[in-house]
């Protein structure tokens, strides 16, 4: 069989607006505050959503 070419990509992440930037290039710190602003956006949209559609949140 022929070997397919590896897949690569890069992850960007944009902050408060301002350009992307690769996550690679962000300190312990900056992927820190990253992660908890997504969890906290997530908690978010997903409390609303469950507001909006209590008849899903039994198919969880």
């Amino acid at each position: 069989m022929a070997k397919r070419k590896e897949i690569t990509f890069s992850a960007y992440i944009t902050i408060d607006g301002a350009e992307p930037v690769p996550w690679e290039s962000l300190s312990e710190k900056e992927i820190e505050d990253v992660k908890k602003q997504m969890s906290k956006n997530l908690s978010e949209r997903m409390s609303a959503y469950f507001t909006a559609h209590p008849e899903q949140y039994d198919l969880i």
